[in-house]
Parts: C-alpha cells; structure tokens; sequence
C-alpha cells in the first residue's frame, strides 16, 4: 500500500510541473462534471461529481488531475417495527458514504472524429478516502428506552477507473463546450483488515471551458 501510495504522489507532483510548463501554451482546459455510480457492496446508485484540470501535451494526448465526490445515502430496516392503527412502521438505520477519489488521468484524444466533437479514451489510477457514517435514532421498545447509536468510520484504498467520452463544442471559435462519459471505477476501500468494495459504473456530463 505504501508503495502504491508514494507513486500516486510522484505522478500527482509530475502533473503539477507540467501545469506550469503547458500553462504558458494555452492548452489546459477544466471540466466540472456530475452524474450518477453504483458500488458493489452497497448495491446503491449514488451522486457522482468531479473537477478535472486538463493539461494538453499534444493533439492526441492530455494529462489530468480530477478530484471528485461519491455519495451514496440509503436506510436499512432494522425489523423493529410499530403500528398505529392501520399503519405499520419501521425503524431505520440512516446511512451515508462519501467517497473522496484523487485521480490522475491519461486522456487518449481522437481528433480525427470530426469538427466540434472530439471523443477521448481515459485510463487513470489514484486515491480514495470516504468517510462512512451509520446512525439509529433513539426509541423505545415497550416500557424499554434505547439510545441512539453513531457510528463513524474512515476507509482508504487504491482506486483505478477507466472511461469513455467526448468533449462537445457547439461554437468552433467558443472556450466552453459540453463533456459527457461513462465508465468503470475500482474501489475496494480498506479499514485494517475490513473491505468495502465501492467499484461500479460511472455516468457524467458537465461543461469544458479553455482556462489557459
């Protein structure tokens, strides 16, 4: 893990100098994105979002940086129920997993598809860490009171993606066009010896506008 770890810093810090080599070239752009992803164990589709900051080292090829956000909420019945009258309820557990991926993106670029379009293929490999909370509010059961429960966790882990997409620009002389994608991310997140798989499909669409 501490070897994975140290090469994601060294890219991370090779994409940063690269910033300021291509800056001057006008040849960076930045996508700011949303859609939705499913994870494996929870079984759930949640909100996906990213930053990207990409860097153009050639026609065909493009470095990024993209930050993000997943977050899933759902409720699970703990099977203590009550019923009022013709109404039966249950009690549940409230759930919520934010994901915090850093990855770095090696964007293949295809600009032969055609004016105003250009698809890209794009392999990227980082870091996550998602905050994992589980709450019960009180209750009472009978005559017998029980306290809330709050339960808050941190897993980190190695994550991988690989996704296909397209920047659209419905203007030729315009800074900002439309980008949308779809693809796969790994993330089987660690807590010492405990795993939560977060792996699953990843939809977006969002704006792509010049910045350099």
């Amino acid at each position: 893990m501490k070897v994975k770890f140290c090469t994601i810093m060294i890219l991370f810090m090779m994409a940063a100098s690269a910033t300021v080599a291509y800056s001057q070239d006008k040849k960076s752009s930045i996508d700011v994105k949303g859609g939705t992803a499913n994870s494996s164990d929870p079984g759930k589709w949640g909100f996906n979002s990213a930053v990207g900051l990409n860097l153009g080292l050639d026609p065909h090829f493009a470095f990024a940086l993209e930050p993000g956000l997943y977050w899933i909420k759902w409720d699970k019945g703990l099977g203590i129920t009550k019923t009022s009258g013709t109404i039966t309820s249950e009690l549940k557990a409230s759930i919520n997993a934010y994901m915090y991926p850093i990855m770095a993106v090696a964007k293949i670029l295809i600009p032969e598809a055609g004016e105003g379009i250009l698809p890209y293929l794009a392999p990227g490999i980082g870091y996550s860490i998602m905050k994992y909370s589980y709450d019960v509010p009180a209750y009472d059961v009978g005559t017998t009171h029980h306290n809330s429960v709050s339960i808050n966790e941190t897993y980190k882990g190695f994550t991988w993606q690989f996704m296909v997409g397209a920047v659209i620009k419905p203007w030729s002389d315009g800074v900002v066009g439309f980008v949308v994608e779809a693809g796969y991310r790994s993330a089987k997140l660690k807590q010492s010896s405990f795993e939560i798989n977060m792996s699953g499909f990843v939809i977006n669409a969002g704006i792509n506008a010049a910045i350099f």
